[in-house]
């Protein structure tokens, strides 16, 4: 099954990663109004939830200090300002990251999969809350993309 989880996060990565290349980092500021955030946010955003997704996979997350500025229900990002990294540094450590997801999961224990979520309070196992994790990063994919396509 991790297969099918490794597979997803690579897909979407891939999908963005030529959504997003051409972006500037002032592009990846414009607010493209509604629920979603500009293209800067989601990325860094996505980052530092695959440190999260490291974490419950029993795999080192170092480094989620820097993506604090993304974390869920942080500001909406409106300009340049404390934490927000540069646009050619998200889009780096965004492939980065799908590395070290891909290299996780593909390696995970299955008994990590099996055994209790270590958020019982929202997921049953550790399974589900992978595949959660997973429909989260496409979502944001998504959103992206379109932010990416109303930034140009």
């Amino acid at each position: 099954m991790s297969s099918v989880l490794v597979d997803g996060f690579r897909r979407n990565s891939s999908y963005l990663d030529q959504r997003i290349a051409d972006l500037t980092h002032e592009q990846s500021l414009t607010q493209i109004g509604g629920a979603a955030n500009c293209v800067n946010w989601l990325v860094g955003h996505m980052i530092n939830y695959r440190h999260v997704v490291l974490a419950a996979a029993k795999a080192d997350p170092s480094g989620i200090e820097r993506f604090e500025r993304y974390a869920r229900e942080s500001d909406p990002i409106l300009s340049d300002g404390p934490g927000v990294l540069p646009f050619s540094t998200l889009v780096e450590e965004l492939k980065a990251s799908a590395e070290a997801v891909a290299e996780a999961l593909g390696s995970i224990e299955q008994s990590v999969l099996a055994d209790p979520s270590d958020r019982p309070d929202r997921f049953a196992t550790g399974h589900d809350q992978m595949h959660f994790y997973l429909f989260h990063d496409t979502l944001h994919t998504g959103q992206a993309d379109v932010a990416a396509s109303l930034s140009i």
